[in-house]
């Protein structure tokens, strides 16, 4: 409204001063103030029209060189503008809004040095250009946004502006075009180092290997991709119609949970939680590539599950819901720990990432010890921000023979992640 009235009052102000220049030449007539009117009476009546230019005719497109990319990468954002007519303009600003998803920067792992330093990520992104169309009828702008952080980036409004050379009257449209980009965290070469059960029931505990063990045959299952191509069996898939594969003990016994709680902690650690959902794909990744069981349970506002079988065959599945996925307020965990906790087998391995601990989860993982699985737990933590009652709740953990590894920036920072729960 207000804005409206100020248009108004120099549309008015211009009207005046077209008048003032009329009676001057009438009144004072000669050569020289007849010159005066016509030479500045276009300019005026320029001035009277931008006011009211219809921008809304213009045919404007939003292109991005990729939908979806990984954490840190870069994407080139180009707006085309077509309109029907060649009427002058001496100026065209062009703004993008900018999500506030994307107040923030991804520099690899390079990031994790300052994982302390929570405002050193920050950076504000300016999506605004300034053209010279003139008499032009088509014309564009391209913005590079790099170091893209993970997450959803919805791009909803593009804002054009156009004015007199003078600045003394300007234009503004705001065009809703909704196009999103999906940053995926980035998936880090991992070190695996864990124990689990042997295939012997009662015997003590031997390495997983990366590859599988494929000697023991203990049934079929349907075919998976990635599974391979000696291991179909062809009796019962010509008997059934359907790709079958040969299930191996390994298999039944060699089950890993991975569990990430979202919401334990009552600060929000913006750069914990980037390690945590970036290790958690990280081990998803190669598991899957080995063809390991593993499964994935997110508790958050909305618990999440995401089956073997999920993991293998719709993995992008679960990378676009890592990508989408935020910190909010503290949550039951130690409820939905309970819950999830029946529908996994005996002596599943649970693998936890935290980046808080607190009594209630600690409490809980050790009463899931009770329950015949091994446990292992990832925090994730700034060293300035390990305190003694951290500490403390690390050891209580490791005397119930829960193992527990610590990872900080300093492992961050390294090509190779390493997951070691080897005691």
């Amino acid at each position: 409204m207000k804005r409206t009235a100020q248009h108004l009052g120099r549309v008015i102000q211009l009207c005046l001063f077209i008048g003032i220049l009329f009676s001057f030449a009438m009144f004072q007539g000669g050569f020289l103030s007849w010159f005066l009117f016509y030479s500045i009476t276009p300019i005026l009546v320029y001035m009277l029209i931008i006011p009211f230019y219809p921008f809304k005719y213009w045919r404007v497109e939003r292109d991005l060189s990729a939908s979806y990319v990984d954490a840190g990468s870069s994407v080139e954002l180009k707006i085309n503008i077509k309109r029907k007519t060649h009427f002058p303009l001496f100026y065209v600003m062009v703004e993008e809004s900018c999500p506030a998803s994307l107040k923030y920067k991804d520099i690899g792992d390079k990031k994790y040095q300052y994982m302390a330093d929570q405002s050193y990520y920050r950076e504000n992104r300016t999506l605004k250009k300034i053209l010279f169309p003139y008499f032009r009828k088509e014309f564009s702008v391209s913005f590079k946004l790099d170091h893209l952080p993970r997450g959803k980036h919805d791009f909803t409004t593009i804002k054009l502006s156009t004015g007199d050379p003078f600045g003394l009257v300007s234009s503004e449209f705001n065009l809703n075009l909704d196009s999103h980009v999906v940053v995926y965290p980035a998936i880090h070469e991992i070190k695996w180092q864990l124990r689990t059960n042997s295939l012997e029931e009662g015997s003590n505990p031997a390495n997983m290997y990366d590859e599988r063990l494929t000697n023991v045959v203990s049934g079929v299952r349907e075919y998976i991709p990635g599974d391979r191509f000696s291991w179909i069996d062809w009796k019962t898939t010509a008997r059934k119609n359907t790709v079958m594969t040969k299930e191996f003990e390994q298999e039944k016994d060699a089950h890993i949970a991975v569990l990430l709680p979202v919401n334990n902690g009552k600060q929000l650690l913006p750069m914990s939680f980037e390690a945590a959902i970036e290790l958690c794909l990280s081990i998803l990744s190669r598991m899957r590539s080995k063809g390991q069981h593993i499964t994935l349970h997110v508790f958050a506002e909305q618990e999440k599950h995401f089956t073997s079988q999920q993991i293998q065959s719709q993995f992008a599945s679960v990378q676009n819901y890592l990508a989408t996925i935020k910190q909010g307020e503290q949550s039951n965990i130690s409820g939905k720990l309970q819950q999830t906790v029946h529908y996994l087998p005996k002596g599943t391995l649970i693998l936890t990432i935290v980046t808080c601990l607190d009594a209630e989860l600690v409490n809980s993982l050790i009463a899931k010890k009770k329950l015949a699985y091994q446990l292992f737990v990832c925090y994730i933590s700034s060293e300035k921000q390990l305190t003694l009652e951290n500490q403390r709740m690390i050891q209580q953990l490791e005397l119930k023979d829960i193992a527990v590894q610590t990872i900080t920036e300093a492992d961050l920072v390294k090509e190779k992640w390493e997951v070691s729960a080897a005691k």
